[in-house]
């Protein structure tokens, strides 16, 4: 976990797919606490790469840990309210490798469910979406 004093030695920043999270960047936080994710905005950028949230204030994220315990809220190629399509660029949690991986969608039922690569022959539920 992060600590209060300030943050650690550092990478280049956010360890998930696109752009280095800023100030303002709705996010995704795995709360231990809660057993969940719970939704939050960054509210301090380290130069190392590390974040304060609001839900944690005074507590730094490193770099390290974001690739674990943060996400973005939205996923690329999706908006709120929307099924993904076919060829939707997506980021599924990988338990094997403890990080996010970018990844595509190769089928979809009318039902909301979704095959993505990184998973061949296996449907993902809305439910399981919400949090993979």
């Amino acid at each position: 976990m992060g600590n209060a004093s300030g943050p650690g030695p550092g990478g280049a920043g956010w360890n998930g797919s696109g752009a280095p999270l800023a100030v303002g960047h709705r996010v995704q936080y795995l709360s231990e606490t809660h057993a969940m994710w719970v939704v939050c905005v960054v509210t301090e950028v380290h130069p190392s790469g590390a974040v304060q949230l609001n839900c944690k204030p005074g507590v730094w994220i490193s770099p390290h840990e974001q690739a674990s315990r943060l996400r973005r809220l939205a996923h690329r190629g999706r908006t709120a309210g929307t099924l993904p399509g076919v060829g939707s660029e997506m980021e599924y949690y990988s338990d094997t490798h403890s990080r996010w991986i970018p990844c595509r969608v190769v089928g979809t039922k009318p039902t909301g469910e979704v095959q993505l690569d990184v998973k061949p022959g296996r449907w993902m539920e809305q439910d399981e979406q919400i949090v993979k």
